[in-house]
């Protein structure tokens, strides 16, 4: 089933692409079949329906949904950079930064949010990828998540 297709079934609506503001940086860059993506944050479209720290002002399950937002956002600039999210042929590394207080040590059932997504609408076999966990102090916007993946596409 293509992945346009499971987005509908799942009611699921990818937000529009946001360019960055600075010309100096982009969203991703692409080396032959290697896409590499910057920071997505829980950009739903309209604004960041979720802000603040992991521990303090969310708690788990709230950055786990800020952790799929996320993804959706991900989703979104894959699409833009390669034109069809069918052209993924497999995603291979995400580091997702956690904004969490000292101590917070759920750090990977949130990024499960974003991961957990991702197989779900590409499979194992291309939606299994490598990850690291991190949390940090601060975030701009005070968002709670923000990841960066890289994937192999299609040309």
């Amino acid at each position: 089933m293509k992945i346009e297709a499971r987005l509908q079934e799942r009611g699921i609506v990818l937000p529009q692409f946001r360019p960055m503001v600075s010309p100096k940086v982009v969203r991703y860059r692409k080396a032959g079949n290697l896409l590499f993506i910057g920071g997505a944050g829980p950009w739903d479209g309209s604004g960041y329906p979720y802000l603040g720290k992991l521990g303090r002002d969310l708690d788990a399950d709230q950055g786990y949904e800020a952790g799929r937002v996320s993804a959706l956002h991900m989703l979104s600039i894959i699409k833009h950079a390669v034109g069809d999210l069918d052209k993924v042929r497999q995603f291979l590394y995400s580091t997702c930064f956690i904004q969490c207080v000292a101590g917070f040590t759920e750090l990977s059932k949130v990024s499960n949010g974003a991961s957990e997504l991702i197989v779900d609408l590409f499979g194992m076999e291309k939606g299994t990828h490598a990850r690291s966990s991190i949390g940090v102090s601060d975030l701009a916007h005070n968002i709670p998540f923000e990841m960066v993946m890289e994937l192999e596409v299609d040309s």
